[in-house]
C-alpha cells in the first residue's frame, strides 16, 4: 500500500508541470480514459505519462493524505473506507469527507495495535465498522459509535482495556464475535433494541460489567458471549431465546439470580459452570436437554427445579454442586449419567434423589446417592426383595449368574 504511494508520487512530480493540480488529477483517477492508446496520443506520445496516470490511478487506494496521515481507499460506489493510520496522535478525528469523498466505513484492523491512541471520534457517515478495527488499542478510553451503523464487526474492540461505557446506536441490529471481549474495564454498556443477535465471546472477560439489559428482540446469545464476567449480579434472557448456549455464562462468580423464559429448550454444556453464587435455578417446561457441566461446582446451589418432558441430562451436570441436598427426577428422563450428581454425597453431606422405581435415573443412580421412591413404589419394591426378584424392574434372576435380571438385565446386590 505504502509502495503504490510512493511511487504515484514520484511520477507525480516527473509529470508535474503537465498535469492538472492534485484535486484534478484525482478525478481523472476516478474516471478511466475510454481508451489509453488515445490518452498517450493526446499527450505527445509518451508512454511515461501513461505509466503516471496508471499509477494515480492505483494510488487512490490506498492514498495517505500528508496532513491527517490516514489511509484509505476508494470503494466501487465512491465512498472512502479508513483502512490505517501512521500518524501518532492521541486523539483523532475521522473527517465525514476525504478529497471529496464521503467516509463511509472502517476497515479490517484499520487502528489495530495503536498504543497511542485515546480518543476517536467517527463521523455519522460511517455505516460499518470492520473485523479488529481498534483490537488492542489498550488506551482507548472514548469512542463515539456512529447513528447509522448496522453492526460492530468481529474482535472490534477487543482487548480495549481502558474503555469504561460504551453506547450502541439504534439501527445496529448485531454484534459479531469478541467484539468486546476482553474489555476490563468496561462497565457500563448500552445495547439498543435493534439489536437481534449477541455473537460468541461478544462480551467475554468484561469484569467490570456489573449489569447489561438485553433487549427483548434479541433471538441469540453466542457461546461464551458473557464468560467470565465476574462482577455480573442478575441477567434476564430474552424471550425469543430458544437455547441457552455453551459455556455463555462460565465462571460468571457473582451470578447470583437468572431468569430463563418459557420458550428455552436445551440448557448447553457449561452454560453456568463455576457460577459459585448461584443459589437455586428453575428451569422451565419447554426443555428436554441439559449439557454436561452444565451446572458444575455451582456449590451455592441449594434447590433445582426440573421439569416433565426433560429428557437428558449430561455427564457433571450438576457436579460438585455440594449444597444440594435434594432432586426431583421426572419420569420423562430417559438418559442420565452416572456422573451427573458426582462430588456431592459424601460422609459430611448426603445427596436424596427422588426418582420413579426402574426409571432410568433409579438405573443409573443407586448406590452412589440415596434414592427415594414414591409410596407405591416402595411397597413394590418390599415384595420385589421378599420374592427374592429383581429390584428395578421385578424380573427374574439368571440362572448362570444369580444376580443379573434377565428382564432388565441389571445387576443387584442387596
Amino acid at each position: 500500500m505504502i509502495q503504490a504511494t510512493i511511487e504515484a508520487r514520484e511520477t507525480e512530480k516527473t509529470v508535474m508541470k503537465k498535469e492538472p493540480p492534485a484535486s484534478a488529477s484525482l478525478k481523472a483517477a476516478e474516471k478511466k480514459p475510454k481508451n489509453k492508446k488515445t490518452l498517450t496520443e493526446e499527450k505527445n506520445g509518451s508512454a511515461k505519462e501513461t505509466r503516471a496516470t496508471e499509477a494515480v490511478e492505483k494510488a487512490a487506494e490506498t492514498e495517505i493524505t500528508e496532513e491527517a496521515n490516514f489511509h484509505f481507499k476508494l470503494k466501487d460506489d465512491g465512498s472512502v473506507e479508513i483502512t490505517g493510520y501512521s500518524g501518532n496522535k492521541s486523539e483523532i478525528i475521522i473527517p465525514s469527507r476525504i478529497n471529496g469523498h464521503t467516509v463511509t466505513g472502517i476497515g479490517r484492523s484499520a487502528f489495530s495495535g495503536n498504543v497511542n491512541l485515546h480518543s476517536i471520534t467517527i463521523p455519522n457517515s460511517v455505516t460499518s465498522i470492520g473485523g479488529w478495527a481498534f483490537n488492542d488499542c489498550n488506551k482507548l478510553l472514548k469512542v463515539n459509535i456512529p447513528n447509522h451503523l448496522s453492526a460492530i464487526g468481529e474482535w472490534a474492540f477487543h482487548n480495549c482495556y481502558s474503555i469504561t461505557s460504551i453506547i450502541i446506536p439504534d439501527g445496529v441490529t448485531s454484534i459479531h464475535e469478541d467484539a468486546f471481549s476482553g474489555c476490563i474495564n468496561l462497565n457500563e454498556i448500552h445495547i439498543p433494541d435493534s439489536v437481534t443477535s449477541i455473537g460468541d465471546n461478544a462480551f467475554k472477560g468484561c469484569t467490570s460489567l456489573t449489569d447489561v439489559n438485553i433487549p427483548d428482540n434479541v433471538t441469540s446469545i453466542g457461546n461464551s458471549a458473557f464468560a467470565r464476567c465476574r462482577k455480573l449480579i442478575s441477567f434476564h434472557i430474552p424471550e425469543r431465546v430458544t437455547i441457552i448456549t455453551q459455556s455463555v455464562f462460565y465462571e460468571c462468580t457473582s451470578l447470583a439470580g437468572i431468569y430463563i423464559p418459557d420458550g428455552i429448550t436445551s440448557i448447553e454444556k457449561e452454560a453456568f459452570a463455576e457460577c459459585t453464587s448461584l443459589t437455586s435455578i428453575h428451569i422451565p417446561e419447554g426443555v428436554t436437554s441439559i449439557g454436561d457441566r452444565a451446572f458444575y461446582h455451582c456449590y451455592s446451589m441449594s434447590s433445582v427445579y426440573l421439569p416433565d418432558g426433560i429428557t437428558s441430562i449430561g455427564a457433571g451436570a450438576f457436579e460438585n454442586c455440594s449444597s444440594l441436598s435434594s432432586v426431583n427426577i421426572p419420569d420423562s428422563v430417559t438418559s442420565i449419567s452416572y456422573s451427573t450428581f458426582s462430588g456431592i454425597q459424601s460422609y459430611y453431606h448426603s445427596l436424596t434423589i427422588f426418582a420413579k422405581l426402574g426409571s432410568a435415573t433409579d438405573r443409573c443412580m443407586r448406590g452412589s446417592v440415596n434414592m427415594s421412591y414414591p409410596k407405591d413404589d416402595i411397597e413394590k419394591l418390599t415384595v420385589w426383595k421378599q420374592k427374592g426378584l429383581c429390584t428395578y424392574c421385578g424380573g427374574s434372576f439368571s440362572l448362570f449368574n444369580k444376580k443379573m435380571c434377565k428382564k432388565c438385565g441389571k445387576k443387584n446386590y442387596y
